[in-house]
């Protein structure tokens, strides 16, 4: 089953768009198991697609081998050799195999770019999780550390006190 064209490009473009965000948003730790996640799915697609290039017309040749035995399975009729039809057609059969072929390599890729997107997305929701309790734990850490003296403390909040009498 392939995909419609607004599919295609809406799937494309939701996996961009994760590699950009991730790209911006993930650090360390996370960004190592990103290019990590990135590269292994870009090796997977270039060999896919270099075996299909390479191994195309054989792969072609098998599937219609199997196409042709299947049609040459069904069950007979008890009709006169002279009354049969010979349904059989080489370049439809050729043509079909052809297109099952691309379609097996088409299905490959968006498993691929399936595993790509669902890796990336379980990798972008915990990043912000583990960065969003990063950032709390560091703004009460900022919030509790203040490093003043006591007096230049007290001053500071008796400025305030007295600006919020005089309101």
């Amino acid at each position: 089953m392939s995909l419609s064209t607004s599919q295609e490009v809406k799937q494309t473009f939701h996996l961009v768009a994760l590699r950009n965000e991730s790209e911006v948003l993930l650090t360390g730790r996370q960004w190592e198991r990103r290019n990590a996640l990135v590269e292994r799915c870009d090796q997977a697609r270039d060999k896919e697609n270099a075996l299909f290039t390479e191994r195309l017309h054989t792969r072609v040749a098998i599937e219609q081998k199997k196409l042709i035995d299947k049609a040459g399975s069904k069950p007979k009729e008890h009709k006169p050799v002279w009354g049969q039809d010979d349904l059989f057609d080489k370049s439809a059969s050729l043509a079909q195999a052809d297109k099952n072929v691309r379609s097996a390599h088409e299905q490959r890729i968006s498993r691929i770019n399936n595993y790509e997107e669902h890796g990336l997305a379980a990798l972008m929701q915990s990043a912000r999780r583990e960065n969003k309790i990063q950032g709390k734990s560091v703004l009460s850490f900022n919030q509790t550390s203040d490093r003043r003296l006591g007096g230049e403390r007290s001053i500071r909040n008796f400025r305030k006190q007295s600006r919020n009498q005089e309101r």
